[in-house]
């Protein structure tokens, strides 16, 4: 329960930051995005180390389930940094912005609530 108790933690706190980084385009009352950028890469720094040497005290389901979350956080943060923070789509034509929080909306947020879920259930919560 503690290893699952401080994952979902930890996870939650770079879901979060991921979602602030890529949502504040555009917004001027916001860090400069290198900042937020730098706050997403520590608090997933804080995840991995810890969640990798215990990933096997989870069960298969979940750890599959986080392997995924990562990936897509991965690759919404990835794609909004080359083509919002860099300007990369001034030089492509793509809107990475609106990729990035289609990423994080579609396909990671439906992993995290099921997470949520399959931490509850291992808890007892039915």
């Amino acid at each position: 329960a503690e290893i699952i108790a401080k994952t979902f933690g930890l996870l939650l706190d770079a879901h979060l930051k991921a979602r602030r980084y890529i949502s504040a385009f555009g917004s001027g009352d916001q860090p400069p995005l290198a900042d937020l950028r730098g706050d997403v890469a520590k608090a997933i720094d804080d995840f991995e180390k810890y969640y990798l040497p215990n990933e096997l005290f989870l069960p298969a389901g979940c750890a599959e389930r986080i392997n995924e979350f990562r990936l897509k956080q991965h690759q919404a943060v990835m794609k909004f940094k080359r083509g919002v923070e860099l300007g990369g789509d001034d030089k492509t034509g793509q809107d990475s912005w609106e990729k990035s929080n289609d990423i994080m909306d579609a396909e990671a947020t439906p992993i995290f609530e099921e997470l949520k879920k399959e931490f509850r259930r291992l808890l007892g919560d039915t």
